[in-house]
């Protein structure tokens, strides 16, 4: 078993295209050793998006929601997310 704390964390950071601070990727899953299996919090800056629409064949995805709110599209369907709110898909 591996615990993982805040300080091992495989942080990433990239461009957002609407804030002057950077958006980041906190990964757990690569802290752990994990390959079959990704977690990660995702630090987004005030109207930036995470990702470009795309799906997966063979994998599930889940967003939970710790602090403001998102948009969540998938085809037609916005979707907004707040505290507390999770997303399966």
């Amino acid at each position: 078993m591996t615990v993982i704390t805040p300080d091992r964390f495989v942080v990433e950071e990239s461009p957002s295209h609407a804030a002057h601070e950077p958006n980041r990727t906190l990964w757990i899953s690569e802290a752990g050793g994990l390959t079959q299996f990704g977690a990660f919090i995702e630090v987004l800056q005030p109207g930036s998006r995470s990702s470009i629409k795309h799906w997966h064949s063979a994998e599930d995805e889940m967003v939970y929601v710790l602090e403001g709110e998102i948009t969540l599209i998938e085809g037609d369907t916005k979707t907004v997310l707040r505290p507390g709110d999770a997303a399966t898909f």
